[in-house]
């Protein structure tokens, strides 16, 4: 009997500990308008100017600048290659990307840690913000995909929305003490059983 007990007590555990929050859930994507150039809708943990050299472009791009370097936002990059991606160094769970499109502008397709999360046409919506939102709270890498025409980017964002639920301390002592009350459960019905 205590045997099962402990065995049905330490499946419990195992499921909670499988459901904590930030484990694995449904990736959202999401699309804001509008927003002003240089401006966030989020206050990011990390933000990343496409024109920097953490951003890494593939292909022909350029950068431009809206307002003639009146102001400090920097610059946005007009991508006709195939993809920019940029690998964050600070932990979240979501990201972000600005755009700033017009008449000629394409669709893009939104890659996290090598695992497509969906597309989304990109044509004449001015200003706008897409955030992939529900990640696993970690280091990611973003990856824009041009799949057709051009795409026009402001800046990258990530964002932790959550914050780690520590282990307590003495969690692998109760593990070792389950463990071992289950040893001795186990032990006991071999030894009646005999």
């Amino acid at each position: 009997m205590g045997f099962v007990v402990c065995r049905n007590l330490s499946a419990v555990l195992a499921a909670m500990i499988a459901l904590a929050p930030g484990s694995a859930s449904a990736v959202t994507l999401t699309s804001t308008n509008p927003y002003e150039f240089g401006g966030r809708l989020t206050n990011w943990d990390q933000n990343i100017e496409s024109e920097s050299a953490q951003v890494i472009k593939s292909g022909s791009h350029t950068n431009f600048n809206v307002d003639g370097g009146a102001t400090a936002w920097g610059s946005g990059t007009w991508l006709f290659g195939s993809y920019v991606e940029t690998t964050f160094t600070v932990p979240a769970d979501t990201l972000f990307v600005q755009f700033q499109s017009d008449t000629n502008d394409g669709i893009a397709q939104f890659v996290v840690d090598s695992i497509v999360i969906g597309s989304l046409n990109t044509f004449n919506k001015g200003w706008f913000q897409v955030a992939i939102g529900e990640l696993t709270l970690g280091l990611h890498t973003l990856r824009v995909n041009r799949l057709s025409a051009d795409l026009a980017f402001d800046n990258f964002g990530a964002l932790a929305t959550t914050t780690p639920v520590p282990l307590p301390a003495a969690f692998p002592l109760f593990a070792g003490g389950l463990g071992l009350l289950s040893l001795l459960g186990w032990r006991r019905k071999r030894m009646t059983t005999a």
